[in-house]
């Protein structure tokens, strides 16, 4: 029974959640409001501009499966948000980035049913460690490819683990609680929730070639948890079928081997794959290396709170009662294994492919994060419970005094100093914005004129920012670059030049 205290903290804590969330959100929806089409936004949009509804969509997007890239589930959401007023995509994407902050904290275990100190960890993780926040969060293509695609894959991963959770331990998901009177063993699922996660399996595998694969071993492991507890409900095996239909229709693509035939390398055979997992590698110390720390040091902290039981169970004794399994000793971090598992698989997956850009690590460095923010909630929940179990309520004890006092400040410093990036660099959006909205005004105005050569100013380089990718795709001095033949043909002129903006206003 809750008392009136309990009750009143848990409404507040309620609304700082939600707060927390809608405050996030609001941030990004500006954002997006303030960020231009980009790059391949211009190329599929010409394409796009090309279809009269819904099925020439799918033709559009059944020639790509087949001529350059096997994403198609990602792909056609794309074309339908280009081929639907802007204004619709930046609203529903900004929504998409609160979904996923809210799979996110549904995947920390043993968090309170409304955590605070969980969510704003999520948020802060989103903004500050995404990989290319720019690429993979605002630019829109890229967006869809990876924010929405990464979301339909853990949002299936959450909904699997959340339905068996509920079955076995009769808790929603990451909450504390008991197993079920019938030891965790739910009858078999319906045909509805068969279908259902049969259905969301294949999209979900049909997202992202390596997220997806780590999503499959997602659904492996928790099929392989079940089996060790007991009967394997039948809406798993319907799971992690569909899950792998998906990612082979995907990676079996005719347009992915047309694609990577336009690839090069400086090494083949085993020298070849040596130099991918150099890279592979490098690419997570310069993009993973703050959270890998964290994760170490969290882990490294848990370890030695636990360290009389891993020599009790060394030693295959202890003086007051029998030796525990290894199992049990690791439970805390059973989480953090597995989310840190599925991130170096992720991760490493990518050295199959030919020089993947930075941004195909997005969907391994969400698992990172869960990884990550597993293992301070871990941390931090133990010294806790520390104190609760010596009679410290009042957080005297002076190991657990010094673990949340480090994690709050940490987590505070990282706020505040989000908070000073962010009004500077929405600042720079905007502006960044500004130029963009009059070289567009001023081509369709040279357009309306008949001109067919145009001479646009470049945006601004003191404008730059890491909320931006306008300046690796800006217009050059080069018709046959390919950003100025992306312009050319979504405005339908015969040449488009950028010279740096002060040139351009002086011969305007």
């Amino acid at each position: 029974m809750t008392d009136r205290s309990g009750i009143k903290t848990e409404n507040r804590d309620k609304a700082l959640v939600i707060a927390i969330t809608a405050v996030s959100f609001l941030c990004v929806l500006i954002f997006n409001l303030l960020t231009p089409m980009l790059t391949d936004d211009y190329s599929y949009g010409t394409q796009v501009r090309e279809a009269a509804g819904l099925m020439d969509l799918v033709r559009q997007e059944a020639h790509q499966y087949m001529t350059w890239n096997g994403r198609s589930v990602v792909h056609l959401i794309l074309r339908v948000t280009l081929f639907l007023p802007r204004i619709l995509f930046k609203f529903a994407s900004s929504i998409v980035f609160a979904v996923l902050s809210v799979c996110i904290y549904l995947q920390i275990h043993g968090r309170k049913k409304w955590d605070p100190f969980v969510m704003l960890m999520v948020q802060l993780g989103l903004w500050l460690f995404t990989v290319d926040f720019a690429e993979t969060i605002l630019w829109q293509t890229g967006a869809v490819n990876y924010l929405w695609g990464t979301t339909i894959i853990l949002g299936f991963m959450t909904l699997l683990k959340r339905r068996y959770q509920r079955e076995a331990y009769g808790t929603g998901l990451g909450e504390a609680g008991t197993v079920n009177a019938d030891g965790g063993k739910a009858g078999a699922a319906g045909a509805a929730a068969l279908a259902g996660f049969f259905i969301f399996g294949i999209l979900a595998g049909w997202c992202n070639e390596n997220t997806s694969g780590g999503c499959f071993l997602f659904v492996l492991f928790m099929i392989l948890r079940a089996r060790l507890s007991g009967k394997v409900p039948a809406y798993l095996y319907a799971a992690g079928l569909g899950n792998l239909i998906g990612l082979f229709i995907m990676v079996l693509a005719p347009g992915n081997a047309k694609r990577a035939s336009f690839a090069t390398e400086n090494h083949s055979g085993l020298y070849g794959m040596a130099a991918r997992f150099q890279k592979a590698t490098l690419t997570i110390r310069d993009y993973f290396l703050v959270l890998l720390i964290v994760l170490l040091v969290c882990t490294v902290i848990t370890i030695l709170r636990h360290r009389r039981e891993f020599a009790a169970w060394y030693a295959g004794r202890e003086q007051t009662k029998e030796p525990a399994g290894l199992a049990d000793i690791l439970r805390p971090l059973w989480e953090v294994i597995l989310f840190t598992f599925l991130f170096f698989a992720t991760a490493y997956a990518l050295i199959l492919t030919v020089q993947p850009q930075p941004r195909a690590y997005f969907g391994a460095g969400i698992f990172l994060l869960i990884a990550v923010i597993q293992a301070i909630q871990v941390c931090v929940r133990e010294e806790r419970e520390a104190d609760c179990a010596t009679g410290d309520a009042a957080g005297a004890n002076s190991g657990a005094l010094l673990v949340r006092a480090a994690a709050y400040s940490v987590i505070g410093a990282l706020a505040l100093s989000f908070f000073f990036t962010y009004i500077d660099c929405g600042a720079q959006l905007a502006r960044i914005n500004r130029d963009c909205e009059e070289r567009i005004d001023y081509i369709l105005q040279k357009k309306a004129e008949g001109a067919d050569e145009i001479f646009v100013a470049q945006i601004h380089p003191e404008f730059e920012n890491r909320y931006t990718i306008a300046y690796e795709s800006d217009l050059t001095d080069d018709e046959y670059y390919w950003t100025n033949v992306a312009y050319q043909t979504y405005f339908g002129v015969e040449s488009i030049y950028a010279i740096p903006y002060d040139e351009w206003k002086a011969i305007r």
